[in-house]
Parts: structure tokens; C-alpha cells; sequence
């Protein structure tokens, strides 16, 4: 029987990187802007306004893989791959979480208002350009991505390779940890936040780790127990408010278009900005809907 594939992080790619092993990580944020920090492991994002500079803080995460002492030894082997593959996992959580908060009200569109989901990838991606920035990425659940793919919108293509939207290269990621009912549209690293690594994730064994208090390590050593755990530090900065904008489905319907347009034309952008101005004017655009359950899985065998 094959293992589930590992999980892949992306969060890194979509921020700066900065090595925090040696000294705290100091940023410069913008005069005009709010910064977003995770002050704590499982803590709500911290804003930051009207400061110089900015120290980042850094969190532990950690996965504590344990088997009995008479079980395999393999048995625990495999426990640890997974509990690194956890670690990926809540390491892009506590990226996602930053990214959610610092979107602005103004930078946020409601999918309920927009007859053409490309439509709404479009404005988030122009909210951006109002302030001359480069759009480094578009980012959403795996669920959407497949949802979108099924429904023939062939403008993007699968998982982390580039995509073509209207005659510009973005690139398209994919992440069961992104928020399900959600679309980013993230300018470029240098612009939006920075990750830092005060430590990388390495794994020892738990009766050595001071990631574990002693009375649960004595209680563990009655049982007979061992384990690892695997643990790291990490620091999350979005240090430019502006720099991302979302598409919030608010809605379990959506509406694609019966057609692909790689580039749209001067007629089917006026029928766009005429159906945003003037709800009167949707019934008027040739789109289907179909209904999306957000919390199962689709059917994709159709």
C-alpha cells in the first residue's frame, strides 16, 4: 500500500526569507502601511503601526510522534516522517493566518457580487496594481483550484506551475492549508512580509527535548513509552498591508463562464465593467452556476 505523498509548504515561497539563527530579525515598515506579526504559537496576529522598524518574534512549533516500547521499531521511523510532514503543515497554517488578517476591507471581494469568478481574480490582481506593485502569485485551497479546473477555466494551470492571465505570467498555488473558501492575489515577497528561520526542524528524542515538561516525561517513562519530537522556530512578518488582496466566497454558488477567454477582448471587457456597475446587466452575461459544497469533497469524475 503506498503512503499518502508528503505535504509540500508553500508559505515560504510567497515571503521573504531571513535566517534568524543568529541574531533577532529587524525590518523597516512602511510610513503608509499596518504590519502584521504571530506574537505567540496559536495566538491571534499582532498589528503594528507607526513604528521604524520591526522586531520580528519568532515560535516554536512541534509534533510529538510516541509508540509503545515493545512496538516496531519502523513503527516510529514512519511516525516521525509524518510528524515533519505536521510541521510543514502548521508552519504554512501560521502563514495563512497572517495573510487572512492583514487583508484590508478595501482589498476584500465578496464572490456573491462578481458574475465571472475570472473576473473577481482580475480585480484582485488590479487592486494591487493601483499600487504599482508585481503580482508574484495567485494562492488558494486545492479544493478550488480543482473546482475551477473542473469547470474548463484553463487560463490556470495545475498546482505551483506558471499560469497565463490575460496575457500575464502568474504563478498558481495550490494548499489544503489556505482557507477553503478563499482566493489571494500576493505581490512579491520583498514587498509583502518576510519569514524567518530562528531554527530549522530536526528531530531527538522527547526525553531529551525541553519541548516536553518532566512531569509528562515521567508519566511516558511509567507507561514504557518512546518517541521523538521534532520541533522548529519560525517568525512571520506581512509588513505591507496593501500588497495582497482576497476573493471571499461568501456563498456555496458560484458562477463560471461557459467559455475560457486567455485574453479578453474590448467588447468583453465593457460587458465586465457594465455587469459590475449595474446588476441589472448580469442576466445579460452567458455564465452557469453550479453548486459548490465547501466542506465536502467534489466530484470530479463527470
Amino acid at each position: 500500500m503506498k503512503a499518502a505523498e508528503p505535504y509540500v509548504a508553500i508559505g515560504r515561497d510567497l515571503l521573504e526569507f531571513a535566517d534568524g539563527s543568529k541574531e533577532p530579525v529587524v525590518v523597516e515598515q512602511d510610513t503608509w502601511s499596518r504590519a502584521y506579526v504571530i506574537p505567540e504559537r496559536g495566538g491571534v496576529p499582532s498589528i503594528i503601526t507607526n513604528e521604524n522598524n520591526i522586531t520580528i518574534p519568532t515560535i516554536g512549533i512541534a509534533s510529538n510522534p510516541t509508540i509503545e516500547k515493545d512496538d516496531s521499531p519502523e513503527l516510529l521511523i514512519r511516525a516521525t516522517e509524518r510528524a515533519y510532514d505536521s510541521i510543514s503543515r502548521q508552519e504554512d497554517m501560521e502563514i495563512f493566518k497572517a495573510i487572512s488578517a492583514a487583508v484590508q476591507s478595501d482589498h476584500c471581494i465578496d464572490i456573491d457580487h462578481i458574475p465571472y469568478i475570472e473576473m473577481a481574480i482580475w480585480e484582485s490582481v488590479a487592486l494591487l496594481k493601483e499600487h504599482d506593485l508585481e503580482i508574484k502569485a495567485i494562492v488558494m485551497h486545492s479544493y478550488m483550484l480543482e473546482a475551477i479546473r473542473a469547470m474548463h477555466f484553463k487560463s490556470l494551470s495545475y498546482d505551483i506551475l506558471s499560469g497565463w492571465l490575460w496575457g500575464e505570467e502568474y504563478r498558481i498555488f495550490s494548499s489544503t492549508m489556505c482557507p477553503k473558501n478563499a482566493i489571494y492575489a500576493l505581490a512579491n515577497p520583498d514587498t509583502l512580509g518576510v519569514f524567518v528561520v530562528e531554527k530549522e526542524a530536526s528531530d531527538q528524542d522527547m526525553y531529551e527535548s525541553d519541548m516536553i515538561s518532566e512531569e509528562t516525561k515521567d508519566k511516558r517513562r511509567e507507561k514504557g513509552q518512546i518517541g521523538r519530537v521534532v520541533a522548529e522556530r519560525i517568525g512571520v512578518c506581512i509588513r505591507n498591508d496593501y500588497a495582497l488582496s482576497r476573493i471571499l466566497i461568501s456563498n456555496n454558488r458560484l458562477s463560471f463562464p461557459k467559455k475560457t477567454f486567455e485574453e479578453p477582448s474590448a467588447p468583453f471587457a465593457k460587458s465586465i465593467s457594465a455587469a459590475m456597475g449595474d446588476e441589472s446587466n448580469l442576466e445579460k452575461i452567458d455564465c452557469e452556476t453550479i453548486d459548490l459544497k465547501l466542506d465536502d469533497d467534489i466530484d470530479l469524475s463527470s
